[in-house]
């Protein structure tokens, strides 16, 4: 049942007469549209005020100068009873269907004042109708502000980072879909139907196949309706306060509230469990397509509430070139690491590797770095441009390298480190690791 729908019918609520199906329909509705359910308090609150609190009095007029048998006063009684009786049935038919046309009026009244004349629908039918509008549309383009790094990881996002651009075109053509990400001044990551590709300014380069994890945390950008379904589901209980919907002429505002695991790597230096934070939503909708147009995250740690991330408007069924979206550095194809492939041929190197902790394999590429023997870690830095990490590391010194710390939202682990500046300065800092490809062994995917 519909808002609109649900108004047509309300009178019929103060019917006793009313199909009972009806009823539970209304009934149904209220339950999942907090605003149909106050209109209708408004007017059964206005058809209570209105109703008389008696019934009228039966007046019977005696004239003095008239005198009647008894047995005429009876029949007469028993005849003007009769009519009594109907003119009082007439008159409370009449006098209902006048306080129920007055209590519509100045209910619909009230609600003509407020911010909109109609009900707001329930944030799960706002949700459902985004999820459809946005499946259908053919390409679609995401500007966000984010307080991450240039060169992290996907999942890397830190409340003290300063906010970097990032930029997602999605096109869908022909049952194929295309999309480019872009970390401003670092990693570019673009899917062309069958491979992903990923670079960044360090000289990282490596392809992968269609289910490479290049993208991670923003995996949930590249099909929209993913992430509004799981907020839907997050907000099926709306009796814990988990959603706040509000709205204006043109806009409505679902803000959700859920709780994740702190997404920033430092969180974890001391040895307790991952804490969770309050993660805050806010999706903007607009009233004429239904579409979603911006998309904000914060989050709340001690009472400090932070924004991570921010979208400005987002734009669908844009006109995107598909050699514009599908560009890539001008290298020759084999210069790009696959992300698949072995690292290593079999031997007794690859078992020593194989049984390196995360801590041991931190150390060893990192002294490898400092000490200008990149080779000495070229398969855990198989993406990367060892001369430029090189330049970056040279002079530096490495120590007080930590136990591996583990993110549940992470395919990997964070190694905490000393690094000490040429200028004598000092600086926790961290590297992370992952293990998971096809020969087991620490590969670096971040940090430095």
């Amino acid at each position: 049942m519909k808002c609109e729908e649900f108004k047509k019918n309300i009178v019929e609520l103060c019917d006793k007469n009313t199909d009972p199906r009806l009823i539970d329909q209304c009934t149904r509705h209220m339950e999942e549209c907090p605003e149909c359910k106050s209109y209708y308090e408004d007017y059964m609150a206005t058809v209570n005020l209105l109703c008389p609190r008696y019934a009228p009095m039966t007046m019977q007029s005696k004239s003095p100068e008239t005198k009647i048998e008894p047995s005429t006063i009876k029949r007469k009684d028993s005849k003007n009873q009769h009519k009594i009786q109907q003119l009082r049935i007439r008159f409370t038919q009449i006098a209902a269907a006048l306080i129920i046309f007055v209590a519509g009026v100045m209910t619909g009244l009230s609600n003509l004042f407020s911010t909109d004349a109609k009900a707001i629908p329930s944030p799960s039918l706002i949700f459902e109708q985004a999820i459809r509008n946005v499946h259908n549309a053919g390409s679609f383009v995401i500007n966000m502000n984010a307080r991450t790094l240039p060169n992290e990881n996907m999942a890397y996002f830190n409340p003290d980072a300063e906010f970097i651009k990032i930029n997602l075109k999605v096109l869908h053509q022909n049952d194929s879909t295309f999309w480019r990400l872009e970390k401003e001044g670092g990693r570019t990551i673009l899917f062309d139907g069958q491979e992903q590709y990923m670079w960044d300014n360090t000289g990282s380069k490596i392809r992968g196949s269609a289910n490479t994890g290049f993208m991670e945390g923003f995996s949930s950008l590249l099909q929209p309706e993913k992430l509004l379904e799981q907020q839907k589901i997050a907000i099926a209980d709306n009796k814990k306060g988990n959603v706040e919907i509000s709205e204006n002429s043109s806009r409505i505002v679902i803000t959700t509230y859920t709780e994740r695991y702190d997404n920033n790597p430092y969180s974890l230096l001391n040895d307790s469990k991952p804490e969770k934070h309050k993660c805050i939503i806010e999706n903007v909708f607009t009233k004429n397509d239904g579409l979603l147009r911006e998309i904000r995250v914060w989050i709340e740690q001690e009472g400090k509430k932070v924004l991570i991330l921010s979208s400005s408007d987002i734009k669908y069924n844009t006109l995107l070139h598909k050699e514009d979206l599908l560009r890539l550095p001008n290298i020759d194809k084999s210069q790009w690491v696959q992300a698949g492939e072995p690292i290593l041929k079999e031997g007794a190197h690859l078992q020593t590797l194989q049984n390196e902790t995360a801590t041991e394999a931190a150390r060893r590429i990192l002294t490898a770095l400092t000490s200008g023997n990149p080779e000495q870690a070229k398969e855990a830095l198989r993406t990367y441009d060892l001369t430029e990490l090189v330049k970056r590391f040279n002079g530096c010194k490495v120590s007080e390298f930590s136990i591996p710390k583990k993110k549940d939202n992470y395919a990997g682990v964070y190694v905490f480190y000393q690094l000490t500046q040429p200028d004598g300065t000092s600086q926790t800092h961290y590297v992370a690791l992952r293990q998971d490809n096809d020969q087991r062994i620490w590969i670096l995917d971040g940090g430095i």
